[in-house]
């Protein structure tokens, strides 16, 4: 019994875990969801890496992939998950409120987002034809765009959802076949780091309920085992009913 509340103790530390995503995004469609996360008003941040070869639309112009970030407004993500909008018009949802700093463009050229140092700031890495090794992409491809060790550092007024979707409206095909490594977290103490706001909690208190559950289970059994050196331990009778 006690070994299995020790697993179930185990079990909850691992459910509570961060949120790190690793994958391929594959799809036909122009906009694809990502992931979400609620961010404390302090100290969030999203850190990624990202690895996928540019197509050419037409054969002339190059095409690049977008991350886009949208928090949890009417205006925002609300308005742009699951409606008929079409990928220029989810986008549009930000840059007709002033919102570019939610887009950034994958792109080598970027420096909006490959220059800033401002932690609270987007901030990108960028490189270009990256040698890779762990992708299905060819080693020194030069249409190879690599993203390494970026991040995004989030300041909100209160604890706030945030979205994240990748986009590539100006491909026929869809979102660029693309590999990525995404960890979300909040501020770095061991009990935070690595929970959304809306999870904050949670583990400490199945924590203390496990413990309290394993002493229950110990003290049950040495009572039961003083009632039974002095017999006065009844044990339960059975009864076969007849049909």
């Amino acid at each position: 019994m006690i070994g299995f509340q020790c697993f179930v103790l185990v079990l909850v530390i691992v459910c509570a875990e961060s949120k790190i995503l690793t994958g391929t995004v594959d799809t036909f469609e122009n906009f694809h969801f990502l992931a979400r996360f609620c961010f404390r008003p302090h100290n969030g941040k999203a850190s990624f890496n990202f690895t996928y070869r540019r197509e050419n639309v037409d054969g002339v112009l190059p095409t690049y992939n977008s991350l886009v970030m949208y928090y949890d407004g009417r205006k925002q993500w609300d308005a742009a998950y699951k409606t008929q909008l079409t990928c220029h018009d989810k986008i549009s949802l930000l840059t007709d409120q002033n919102n570019n700093d939610q887009i950034a463009e994958l792109r080598e050229t970027e420096e909006k987002y490959c220059s800033q140092e401002d932690n609270t700031a987007p901030l990108i890495n960028c490189s270009s034809n990256f040698e890779n090794k762990k992708t299905v992409y060819a080693i020194g491809d030069p249409n190879i765009v690599t993203f390494h060790n970026g991040y995004i550092g989030f300041q909100n007024s209160r604890a706030r959802w945030w979205y994240f979707a990748i986009s590539n409206c100006d491909n026929p095909n869809g979102v660029t076949r693309m590999a990525y490594s995404v960890e979300l977290t909040n501020g770095n103490t061991f009990w935070t780091r690595h929970v959304s706001a809306d999870e904050i909690g949670i583990l400490e208190t199945d924590i203390v309920f496990v413990i309290l559950f394993i002493y229950l289970v110990i003290a049950s059994s040495k009572v039961a085992r003083i009632l039974a050196n002095r017999q006065l331990y009844t044990r339960p009778l059975r009864f076969s009913w007849p049909l």
